[in-house]
């Protein structure tokens, strides 16, 4: 029984514990779940906060360094989320919007076909990260997750995050070229200018019926001016 007005105490309300299993550590412990509200509850230098510096399982106290303890036997460890872009042959920026703290919005760079972005010390619980609108020339093709537990389900383009104490989760988004002339596969060197200055409107091709852009055809003066 706790009775009084104890700084820091939480009375009558569901801590919100694991199951007692082995989280590592000599001895059993009770994980707090991403919504308990004895997380972060000690400030620092306060009731052994900064003074016990680990947790019963051996983890430091408190994470991330300098900030609040939480309350019991069990310190969570922040996770990283990771979100990989993979384009054939392809160099170009990818927006995404996500509901990660401090990254409602945020560019991935894609150089000679991949690229990606970390976040570090994210707490655990579940965030969402979906793919804006693509750059003119690529369509979706899939996302996938790597998550140890498996808790993370993807929809679309969106993926729901279930990110777990001291976990990495990576979602991997694929995008392909789209091809706008038939005489112009992906792999051509120019494609992707090609397509550029196509959908600004600079020139619609040589042909239309199949669409070809005769990118070896000489430009004549005129039709340099009209382009310009």
């Amino acid at each position: 029984t706790v009775s009084g007005t104890i700084a820091h105490n939480i009375i009558g309300q569901d801590p919100q514990l694991g199951a007692l299993v082995d989280n590592s550590g000599v001895t059993k412990t009770h994980a707090l779940l991403n919504t308990s509200p004895a997380r972060d509850r000690i400030p620092y230098n306060t009731n052994t906060c900064g003074q016990v510096t680990t947790d019963q399982r051996g983890i430091a106290r408190p994470q991330p360094t300098g900030g609040q303890c939480d309350i019991g036997a069990y310190e969570v460890q922040p996770g990283t989320i990771v979100i990989a872009v993979v384009g054939t042959n392809g160099n170009d920026t990818f927006n995404f919007t996500s509901s990660i703290p401090g990254y409602s919005a945020f560019p991935v760079n894609i150089l000679y076909g991949s690229g990606s972005v970390t976040f570090s010390n994210i707490s655990p619980g579940s965030y969402t990260v979906t793919q804006s609108v693509l750059p003119s020339g690529w369509v979706f093709t899939s996302v996938a997750c790597v998550d140890s537990d498996s808790g993370t389900t993807v929809a679309g383009q969106i993926a729901t995050i279930d990110l777990d104490s001291g976990q990495t989760v990576t979602c991997t988004y694929t995008n392909t070229p789209s091809t706008t002339f038939v005489d112009v596969p992906t792999s051509y060197w120019a494609w992707s200018w090609i397509e550029r200055i196509y959908n600004a409107g600079i020139t619609s091709g040589c042909t239309s019926s199949p669409r070809q852009y005769c990118p070896d055809t000489a430009v004549t003066r005129a039709q340099m001016s009209v382009f310009l």
